[in-house]
């Protein structure tokens, strides 16, 4: 088991839990002094945690444990990062089974992130989320086995969600990517089963996407530029894809697709764009082109 803990304010080392916190001396404003929390907690055998909060007032929590070892609670090479810089920083990850990896890293001030993998005797699971700019929050789930997510946002009050469930155990996983860069961005991304992959990026102010998959084999690809603009992707069944891709401003697109191996693509430009497609059935496709 191996824990490290970095703060400018204290450093300590234990077997079953880390704290790295500083109170404010005699005499000093504690409004100025630096202070950082830091807790870690790993049960198994070959965990290793490493945080490192440069700046003001952060705050860490990991916690690192799993079922799969010679004792019940017991997780095993479970790996989690934190790094954080600038004000104010929040991080929080949940490791819970084996080689499980998670990586938080957070520069400028209230930014958030929240990473939570595992069942207790899940494997192979990592998620990163990397935030730049101010009050940005970040939500990472993931159940079950061999999920990978990344989240990445720069600017001001983004907020990205992923959920990925593969549903049982020693399943394939599936992929999440939520990259956005402006203000006041949202993103969702849920996926219930085995290799579904989605990808969304969004540049600009007030975009808001939403992807729910539910089966195998799915994809979806979502991208935005401008603001205002608006994309909602639902695929239900098994080797569905989406496409969707809007330039602009106050555009709408909404796919709906229940079945197998159905084919949706959206491009919209300009402003004031709006489409709707709605595929049930098996082998559907469907373009939609508007300038």
């Amino acid at each position: 088991m191996k824990k490290v803990i970095l703060s400018i304010s204290a450093m300590l080392f234990g077997t079953a839990m880390c704290l790295a916190q500083s109170t404010a001396p005699h005499g000093a404003s504690a409004s100025a002094y630096v202070a950082h929390y830091s807790s870690v907690m790993s049960t198994g055998n070959g965990n290793d945690a490493t945080i490192s909060q440069v700046g003001t007032q952060h705050q860490s929590n990991v916690i690192q444990d799993g079922k799969n070892g010679l004792v019940l609670g017991d997780g095993w090479k479970n790996e989690a990062w934190v790094t954080q810089t600038g004000l104010n920083q929040v991080a929080v990850i949940g490791s819970h089974g084996d080689k499980n990896d998670a990586r938080i890293v957070q520069e400028k001030r209230f930014n958030m992130a929240t990473i939570d993998q595992g069942v207790g005797y899940a494997e192979k699971n990592s998620a990163t989320a990397r935030q730049d700019g101010v009050r940005n929050e970040s939500m990472q789930t993931q159940r079950y086995d061999k999920n990978t997510a990344l989240v990445v946002q720069d600017g001001k009050r983004n907020e990205a969600v992923q959920d990925q469930r593969t549903m049982t155990n020693m399943a394939k996983g599936s992929n999440a990517v939520i990259r956005q860069n402006g203000e006041r961005n949202r993103a969702e991304q849920t996926q219930k089963g085995e290799n579904n992959d989605a990808r969304t990026v969004q540049t600009g102010e007030f975009n808001d996407s939403e992807t729910t998959q539910t089966g195998n084999g799915n994809d979806d690809i979502t991208t935005q530029s401008g603001d205002w603009n608006e994309a909602w992707t639902i695929q239900t069944g098994d080797k569905n894809e989406a496409i969707t891709r809007q330039n602009g401003d106050f555009n709408m697109s909404d796919i709906t697709q229940t079945g197998d191996k159905n084919f949706a693509r959206v491009r919209q430009f300009n402003d004031y764009q709006i489409s709707t497609v709605t595929q049930m059935g098996n082998n559907n496709g469907a373009n939609v082109y508007q300038f």
